[in-house]
């Protein structure tokens, strides 16, 4: 019966415990200090940062829900794997000159994080280091840095050697040099509304805009290849997508739980076969969306797998102009089979 009561005791006491200063190590030469006052966590010393394997690890574990602020000392090389996991209240992070690595999934779900600044010196960034930020909407790497960059001001993380885009948010201006959107660059963001990809970009990644609520159009240009898998899963505003002509390769659950979606125009005259799950399992896009293909590719698509699975596919002249707005081909109602009949009127007449 006493140690019952005393676990109790302990357990009771345990959130009393977690808003209490604290401190010790964190890294061989790296020492931290809590600061219940101001929710501060400050990393000091010289040398490398510890890494963890889950944010249970860390040291500063049963106060990681209170943390608002991390100052990281200059001396400081580097942030380990998972340090500040899940610090979902954290707003404010100072990453020194002094650092060079920043471990994968160093701040994983930081919600409340909504700026980041790379320093100079910084020369790796693990995956998903800053995956499920949702809350960013200012990303810059410092001038000088040999590895990233935030060319053209754009607000985004990109991998200088490679030209590919790690890390966006909400505020992003993808540069015309970007040549490929990497896996979950704005996984979660919120408050993306549009995006203009731009006509260098290749490859659509892994989860790049998975779960970009706020997304109602897209436009995927016709210098794309391959779109990653469940690159746009769970879109929910999504209502409208073209995809370009070049693309061969689409990945599984790319468009799946994007509910609102309504349109949706293929413009490969030649389409690659897609699994089911890329409009989703359940049907619902299938049976209301209206698929619009290249004139004379209506029979192609009716029998290719997954494309097959539309009710409604409908062939639409792509680099038209022209528009309407009454039913001139007599069907019942206004779409593209209209513009095509007003097109070849018009060249019938000439």
């Amino acid at each position: 019966m006493k140690k019952h009561f005393f676990l109790l005791f302990l357990l009771a006491l345990l959130p009393m415990l977690a808003m209490a200063d604290d401190s010790g190590s964190c890294g061989e030469n790296v020492t931290y200090t809590y600061t219940e006052a101001n929710y501060t966590l400050t990393i000091q010393g010289n040398g490398p940062m510890s890494d963890y394997s889950s944010d249970r690890d860390v040291p500063w574990y049963y106060y990681h829900g209170y943390i608002t602020t991390v100052m990281i000392d200059d001396g400081v090389t580097s942030i380990g794997y998972q340090a500040f996991y899940n610090c979902a209240v954290l707003t404010s992070v100072t990453i020194p000159n002094s650092v060079t690595f920043i471990g994968s999934r160093a701040f994983f779900n930081c919600y409340g994080l909504t700026s980041i600044d790379i320093p100079n010196s910084v020369t790796f960034i693990g995956s998903s280091a800053f995956y499920g930020c949702k809350g960013l909407t200012s990303v810059i790497v410092e001038n000088g840095n040999n590895k990233y960059d935030s060319r053209n001001n754009c607000n985004a993380i990109i991998e200088t050697a490679t030209n590919e885009l790690i890390l966006g948010c909400s505020t992003t201006v993808i540069p015309n040099s970007v040549t490929a959107i990497g896996n979950g660059a704005f996984q979660d963001c919120y408050g993306l509304t549009s995006i203009t990809i731009p006509n260098s970009v290749t490859s659509i990644g892994y989860a790049a805009f998975r779960g970009c609520s706020g997304l109602t159009s897209v436009s995927i240009p016709n210098s794309v290849t391959s779109i990653g898998n469940g690159a746009f899963q769970g879109c929910s505003g999504l209502t409208s997508v073209t995809i370009g002509n070049s693309v061969t390769t689409i990945g599984g659950h790319v468009f799946a739980s994007c509910e609102k979606l309504t349109t949706v125009n293929a413009m490969m005259t030649n389409p690659p076969e897609i699994v089911k799950s890329v409009f989703g399992y359940d049907d619902n896009i299938y049976q209301k969306a209206a698929l619009y293909v290249p004139v004379g590719c209506k029979d192609i698509y009716s029998n290719t797998e997954g494309w097959k699975n539309f009710v409604n596919i409908e062939e639409k002249d792509f680099n038209a102009t022209t528009t309407v707005k009454e039913d001139v081909n007599g069907d019942g109602k206004v779409n593209a089979l209209d513009i095509q009949q007003v097109i070849n009127v018009a060249a019938a007449s000439e």
